[in-house]
């Protein structure tokens, strides 16, 4: 065409380089030449541009006026692989088309490529073709020269059989009686449509059909049905052209394609078209009716209508010959039903808006593909998608499939991709049915198997067999599907089936529109039904349900996952509880990962009531802003993996214990900043424990205990109490048990007991609760730096007050013990034990009472021990003194706080001679009572004051008296 868009002689020529595809814009040509009935059109580009470009060409017959008519006939956008041609674009002009002043042809080119390249186009209008015309209007004989013009019979393939120039009543039948060859066959009733034309086969026959130099041997029924009986052979394949019926009776031979470019093809015999080697290839573009005779095509492609104007169920069998084959038109049962067999290894492309066969679609060889990304998507109406043992159907969709249901045979493959899954689309509506699986491989043993990704399930799973997720089989890519339930109260209402399911590499949403509290959903079939997931998400969604409902999960799940993989299971709106088993094994780096969007201190947003097995690596997380716990119930958890709290997802997980077992063998890893432990049980116990910075544990209720079980050695450099997730400081007791090393490095809050009853506890001066008390009964503490404690016990029995440690400890303690005690800290002991003089008296006074004098210094020994004397010093220098005062008497003493023991009582006695002393006051062991003041000094000893007035007394005396149960 060039660039020359002005007036030639040829015609006229016009447009905009810029157009592209099937767009108005482009180049066209206006053909000057009238146009005669029987005359083809033809249309040819060759180009130099690959795939990624769209070209048009399309033929509009016109009136040949300036604002004239055009009725588009032919062509269309086409989107080659390669450089070279494009497919022809043909059309035949009818009587028809002339009857109504279309007369006139305007061919159009364009494409959205570059237009400096060089793309040669071609078109042409070729002469009716040559031949003979029947003349008979009552039928006859094909072999009677007489009946034709000129004098035949007709015969050659360079001849054109034309029965289509006459005005006939009711039907009219021809007999072949010879064998001929022919061209192209022609029938037409010149006036109206009320007489049909019927070729039979009479004494002779076959028909062969043999076209000219180009193009394939055509059948043309203008207006009317013409039967042909007779068998057609040849080897240039049929060509069904005009808007008529053309209806096949008769067992063909042809070889080479079938074209139905317009009207109908009607099957009257089960070898109508043939099928296998060079043969079986339907092109449609008009409408196949089956007229309830089944047949056997090797491929089927075209926009065209396959339908059944009979009554009933023939059979179509696609895929002779391993045929592979991309058909965009649509299924239409009409006044009967059909039935759809895909056999074969190839692969049929399904891409229409409508494929209901309400006798099914059996996939008993290769692949069935559902691929249309176009407004409304694939509707399947009551079709039902029977996958045969081991076949696959391949769902490629953008905008939903809708209606009909897909049965599972064992070891079948349902891949579903690009579904629209949480907006927009209908997703992948028909319901699912597993039928048993059986056999010993892997793909025989299986009901189903389902890969994809991006799809929106919306249908039922039913049946007896197996379902299988995993990643695409076939390549690469996420399996991701959505599992939508809507308004479902009173439990899943969905998936019934009874096989095992596995998830291997998939995300999954399981959705439910709204569900009451405490609803069994079993979204894996039955309650029995065998879950296991080696890998992807599986993530249920609640909405509308209220955030407080719990959804409930019976089946017993197994965690399958390999080295560097990850599953994970995830709650995110409303509450779920998983009351099955759950086992968790892993391989490697492998790891299953627990995550919840909501939960608190009072909603358990994900728990496990079931018990909880196996030995991988299992990791609680939360997703980035979400506050999500999951809770472990059950006390006779045997799981003895690594359990990792950490912010993989985003936001570090809070792990809940509501059971004394339910961890009690695993090995605890607070691996991130944030990542919580919430102690609700009384004696939770874990196998080991880590944690890095910023981690914490924390207690429910006071008085509940934490017991690190661990052999190995770790470090938590965590925070031990504090506010948990109740928001309140309620203490935590912490019981390290077991040969192995816990140490502690983090700055703790907790105000709870500490106890070791093995191995060791490495503390580095602010680890343990200065308020609390130590127990050591089998193990041993490393200190470092000075370490405070309220009380100490070994065993049962409270040890005195003052300075523990080892033989390496600096400064030198008062008590050295390298039994109990190591490293180079100090542990200082608030409290000594109740009854403290005996042990005092064991080393300074042995043998006597608390009223003798041990050492001769004057100062009884009871008034020695509470004054923290010893038998080697003069402790006068430690009796209390008066402090001159005008009006007052002021009497002070510093007191031993190891004195401080339920068997010493302290008080200070008042009187107005040496004689009587009427007036006692108790000294406290803190704080204020009465005139008596009690200041802790902070070095282990406090000073005790009394304060009196001395009016309305001239003199006032006061003396300390203690006494030593």
């Amino acid at each position: 065409l060039g660039n020359n868009f002005g007036t030639n002689t040829d015609g006229r020529m016009w447009g905009n380089p810029t157009g592209g595809g099937n767009t108005a814009a482009g180049v066209e040509y206006e053909h000057p030449t009238t146009l005669n009935a029987g005359e083809v059109i033809t249309m040819n580009a060759n180009i130099n541009r690959g795939s990624g470009y769209s070209y048009g060409m399309r033929v509009f017959l016109w009136d040949g006026a300036d604002a004239g008519t055009r009725v588009e006939k032919a062509g269309g956008t086409q989107a080659p692989a390669a450089v070279g041609a494009l497919t022809q674009v043909s059309y035949t002009v009818t009587p028809a088309d002339i009857t109504a002043g279309l007369d006139h042809v305007v061919f159009r080119y364009s494409h959205d490529g570059n237009w400096g390249e060089t793309n040669d186009v071609s078109f042409a209008v070729n002469p009716a073709p040559s031949g003979f015309t029947w003349t008979n209007t009552s039928g006859g004989s094909w072999a009677t020269s007489g009946d034709w013009t000129p004098a035949g019979p007709a015969d050659g393939a360079d001849n054109a059989g034309l029965i289509n120039s006459l005005d006939i009543t009711g039907d009219q039948t021809i007999t072949l009686d010879g064998t001929y060859t022919i061209g192209s066959l022609w029938f037409a009733d010149t006036v109206g449509a009320d007489g049909n034309w019927i070729l039979n086969t009479g004494t002779g026959g076959p028909l062969t059909l043999s076209a000219p130099v180009e193009g394939d041997p055509g059948v043309e029924v203008a207006n009317q049905t013409a039967t042909v009986n007779a068998v057609l052979t040849g080897t240039e394949g049929l060509t069904k052209t005009g808007g008529g019926t053309l209806v096949l009776g008769a067992a063909n031979t042809y070889t080479g394609g079938t074209f139905i470019e317009d009207g109908t093809v009607e099957i009257a015999d089960t070898g109508a078209i043939p099928s296998g080697a060079g043969a079986g290839n339907v092109t449609l573009d008009g409408t196949l009716d089956l007229a309830d005779t089944s047949i056997t095509l090797n491929g089927l492609s075209g926009s065209g209508t396959v339908t059944n104007s009979g009554t009933g169920t023939p059979t179509l069998t696609i895929g002779g010959d391993d045929a592979s084959s991309s058909f965009g038109g649509i299924f239409d049962d009409g006044t009967g039903t059909t039935s759809v067999v895909k056999t074969g290894t190839g692969t049929l492309n399904l891409t229409g808006s409508n494929v209901d066969v309400g006798g099914g679609i059996d996939v008993t060889g290769g692949r069935l593909r559902l691929n249309r990304n176009a407004a409304g998507g694939i509707n399947l109406g009551s079709t039902n998608i029977d996958l045969g043992p081991t076949r696959e159907l391949v769902v490629a969709i953008g905008t939903g499939i809708s209606g009909g249901s897909v049965t599972m045979g064992t070891g079948s493959l349902l891949g579903i991709q690009n579904g629209n899954p949480l907006s927009g689309g209908a997703g992948f509506a028909p319901n699912i049915v597993l039928n048993a699986g059986s056999g010993a491989t892997d793909a025989a043993s299986i009901g189903g198997f389902i890969y994809g990704n991006n799809t929106n399930l919306t249908g039922t799973i039913s049946g007896t067999g197996d379902l299988r997720w995993r990643n695409n089989i076939l390549g690469g890519g996420t399996n991701s599907a959505t599992l939508t339930a809507a308004n479902n109260t009173s439990g899943w209402a969905v998936n019934s089936y009874t096989g095992a399911t596995s998830f291997e590499g998939v995300s999954l949403t399981f959705s439910l529109a709204s569900n009451a509290n405490n609803d069994v959903i079993n979204p894996f079939g039955g309650s029995a039904n065998a879950v296991t997931q080696t890998g992807g998400t599986l993530r249920f969604l609640t909405t509308g349900g209220g955030a407080g409902n719990t959804s409930i999960i019976e089946n017993d799940i197994d965690f399958n996952v390999a080295d560097g993989g990850t599953a994970v299971f995830y709650r995110e709106d409303g509450n779920l509880r998983l009351s099955g088993g759950v086992d968790i094994a892993t391989a490697g780096s492998g790891k299953v990962v627990l995550s919840s969007r909501w939960g608190n201190a009072t909603t358990k947003g994900f728990e496990l009531t079931g018990v909880l097995s196996g030995s991988g690596n299992l990791t609680v997380s939360r997703n980035s802003g979400e506050q999500g716990t999951v809770h472990l119930v059950n006390d006779a958890n045997t799981y003895n993996g690594l359990l990792t709290v950490d912010n993989s997802r985003g936001e570090a997980g809070i792990l809940v214990l509501d059971a004394d077992g339910a961890a009690a063998n695993a090995a605890l890893n607070l691996a991130s900043s944030g990542a919580h432990l919430n102690v609700n049980t009384s004696n939770a116990t874990v196998a080991s424990l880590a944690g890095v910075a910023g981690s914490q544990i924390s207690a429910r209720t006071a008085g509940q205990t934490l017991t690190v079980n661990q052999t190995g050695d770790t470090t938590f450099a965590g925070v031990l109490g504090g506010t948990g997730i109740t928001g309140a400081d309620v203490g935590l007791n912490l019981v390290k048990s077991g040969a192995g090393i816990l140490t502690l490095t983090g700055v703790n809050l907790h105000t709870g007991t500490t106890t070791v009853t093995g191995g060791t506890l490495a503390v580095n001066g602010s680890s343990l609760a200065d308020g609390a008390s130590l127990t050591l009964d089998g193990g041993k503490v490393d200190l470092t730096g000075t370490e405070t404690v309220d009380s100490l016990f070994f065993g049962a029995a409270q040890q005195a007050a003052g300075t523990w440690g080892s033989s390496s400890s600096v400064p030198t303690p008062t008590n050295i013990d390298d039994s109990r005690f190591s490293g180079t800290g100090v542990l200082s002991v608030t409290n000594g034990a109740a009854g403290g003089y005996t042990s005092w008296a064991a080393t300074n006074a042995p043998g006597q009472t608390a009223d003798q004098d041990f050492d001769g210094d004057g100062v009884e020994n009871g008034i020695e021990w509470v004054l923290g004397g010893d038998k080697d010093t003069n402790d006068l220098g430690k009796v209390p003194t008066i402090t001159p005062d005008p009006t007052s008497l002021i009497f002070s003493f510093v007191r031993d706080q190891a004195s401080k023991t339920a068997g010493t009582t302290v008080e200070i006695a008042i009187g107005t001679t040496l004689g009587t002393w009427p007036d006692v006051y108790p000294v406290p062991n803190s704080g204020t009572l009465g005139p008596v003041t009690v200041v802790d000094n902070g070095n282990g000893t406090d000073t005790v004051t009394l304060t009196v007035t001395k009016a309305p007394d001239t003199a006032k005396f006061a003396r300390l008296e203690v006494v030593v149960d």
